[in-house]
C-alpha cells in the first residue's frame, strides 16, 4: 500500500512535503502555507540563484533615477536572456521586462517582476501536482489537493510578497525552514 501520490511526485522534497500536508484534510491551510514557503524558496535557490538576481539588480539599480528615454535596462536584460537560463529565470526576466513596460522603474520593476514570476511558478507547480494526482488518485482527491494548494498560496500571500520584495534588497530572504514535527503533540491542529 502506498503512502499517497505525493511520494512519487517528480518534484523536490520540499514540494512533496507540501503535497503530503495538502493531501490530508487533517491539516489546516496555515500548515500548507507554512510548508509552501520553503518549497518556493528552494525553487528560487536552485533555479534562479542569488548571482542571477544580483545581475538583474545591477542592470536595474543604476537606472532607477533615469527616465525611460535614457534607460537601457531592456537591452541589458535582453543580453542576460541570451545566456542559457532556467525556465524560472526566463519567467523572471520576462516579468521584469513587463513591469518596466508597465511603468515600474528600477528595483520596483524587479520586485513586481519577482512577484509575477513566483506566482507563475507556483501555479504551474500546482497544475503539475494536480495532473500527477489525476493519474494516481481519484479525481476528487486531485481537485481537493489543487484547491488546498491554491488556498495555501493565498494564505501565504504576505510571505510571498515579502519574498518578492527581498529580490530588490541586498540579500535574498531564503531562510526559515519548517520546524520538524515528530511527537504526538506536534500533529495537525485540532
Amino acid at each position: 500500500m502506498s503512502d499517497g501520490p505525493h511520494r512519487s511526485l517528480p518534484l523536490r522534497r520540499a514540494w512533496k512535503r507540501v503535497c503530503e500536508v495538502a493531501g490530508s484534510a487533517a491539516h489546516s491551510l496555515d500548515e500548507i502555507a507554512e510548508r509552501l514557503m520553503p518549497a518556493i524558496k528552494s525553487d528560487i535557490v536552485h533555479e534562479i540563484g542569488e548571482s542571477f538576481i544580483v545581475q538583474i539588480r545591477k542592470v536595474l539599480a543604476p537606472n532607477a533615477d533615469q527616465g525611460s528615454l535614457f534607460n537601457d535596462a531592456l537591452e541589458r536584460l535582453a543580453a542576460l536572456r541570451q545566456a542559457p537560463c532556467s525556465i524560472f529565470q526566463s519567467d523572471l526576466l520576462d516579468s521584469v521586462n513587463d513591469a518596466i513596460r508597465d511603468g515600474h522603474i528600477g528595483l520596483a520593476a524587479l520586485e513586481t517582476g519577482a512577484q509575477t514570476a513566483i506566482d507563475i511558478r507556483v501555479r504551474a507547480t500546482i497544475n503539475s501536482v494536480v495532473e500527477h494526482y489525476l493519474r494516481r488518485a481519484p479525481h476528487e482527491t486531485a481537485i481537493s489537493v489543487g484547491s488546498r494548494l491554491a488556498a495555501g498560496l493565498q494564505a501565504a500571500r504576505a510571505e510571498v510578497s515579502a519574498l518578492a520584495s527581498s529580490f530588490a534588497a541586498d540579500r535574498l530572504a531564503t531562510g526559515t525552514a519548517v520546524s520538524p514535527r515528530s511527537g504526538l503533540d506536534d500533529g495537525p491542529a485540532l
